[in-house]
């Protein structure tokens, strides 16, 4: 262990150095410049994150230089932004965040209108504005170019690639598939915090209670095809308490990162390491993220509900 723990850290050493000294290489801040020689790491050594998903190599990697960020691809894009490192210039800076819309159906709504779907890190920059990045698609851990210079661009007169395809085949904006078709904007980790706003910490997780505590089981049937906006059957709503059914149409909003104001569900979905807050899900908004599924599932449980009271 001591010995990979010193290849590892040579191995970001040559990466710093390569991103100051290298070809075309465009350096930022000193934090950006760590968490771009993390990210690279992350890429030739795929480790396991703790959260197995595209915002869950931005915590990990986040939490190797000390900032402590968890949360959706929107709650930490509301994050950056509320810090001031959000900017939407055409070339990034090693270490910045990239965050891209429309590349899935997040609300399974059939329409091409989500935003805030996917984030990346940004490892190194070309001289002719190609930025390199590393990201958590669903092959793990892999490359992405992209250069906004040019976004429709797949790859340059010499054939090297600088915009890599990142939606799938049949999906995007008018057919846009590319990476810089659908890129939202970049932040910077460390950059100056607005006038006049205060920058807002994540919520405190709250403690962790005992699976006994729960109203039910974290591993139920039901329950986990609710978490996962699976049609619920008979059977998963047959023989529950009123405790269960309360707790199973919670999890419909909770899974969307809904933040509770009841003291209760706070302490219960804040406990599990599935649920995500996002402060940007209220009770105006929740209704734009419900699936199909997620409202079909509501009105089963609550049908189901009624005859318990």
């Amino acid at each position: 262990m001591k010995s990979y723990r010193i290849i590892r850290c040579m191995n970001r050493f040559l990466v710093m150095l390569a991103m100051f000294c290298g070809e075309g290489a465009l350096a930022g801040d000193s934090l950006g410049s760590e968490v771009a020689s993390v990210a690279a790491d992350y890429l030739e050594n795929r480790p396991k994150l703790r959260v197995e998903a595209c915002n869950g190599l931005i915590e990990d990697v986040l939490r190797d230089v000390g900032t402590e960020l968890r949360g959706n691809v929107r709650y930490l894009f509301a994050s950056m932004d509320d810090q001031g490192w959000v900017h939407r210039r055409k070339v990034p800076f090693p270490g910045d965040i990239v965050y891209f819309d429309k590349t899935y159906d997040l609300n399974e709504n059939g329409r091409q209108d989500d935003k805030l779907t996917h984030i990346a890190i940004v490892i190194r920059v070309d001289a002719d504005g190609t930025a390199h990045l590393v990201h958590r698609g669903s092959k793990g851990i892999t490359p992405l170019a992209i250069n906004l210079k040019s976004p429709s661009t797949h790859q340059d007169a010499n054939g090297k690639v600088i915009n890599s395809y990142l939606v799938r085949k049949g999906y995007g904006r008018d057919g846009a598939r590319l990476a810089g078709e659908v890129w939202a904007a970049w932040a910077s980790p460390g950059g100056k915090p607005k006038e006049k706003v205060v920058a807002q910490k994540p919520p405190v997780r709250a403690k962790p209670v005992r699976s006994t505590d729960l109203p039910m089981a974290w591993e139920d049937k039901g329950l986990q095809r609710v978490w996962k906006g699976r049609s619920l059957r008979k059977r998963d709503l047959a023989g529950r308490s009123c405790e269960e059914y309360w707790f199973m149409r919670n999890a419909v909003a909770a899974r969307h990162g809904y933040v509770f104001s009841d003291p209760d569900l706070t302490v219960l979905f804040g406990s599990l390491a599935a649920y995500r807050a996002d402060r940007s899900i209220s009770p105006q908004t929740i209704g734009r993220v419900l699936s199909p599924k997620d409202q079909e599932n509501i009105a089963q449980i609550l049908s189901a509900e009624a005859s318990c009271r």
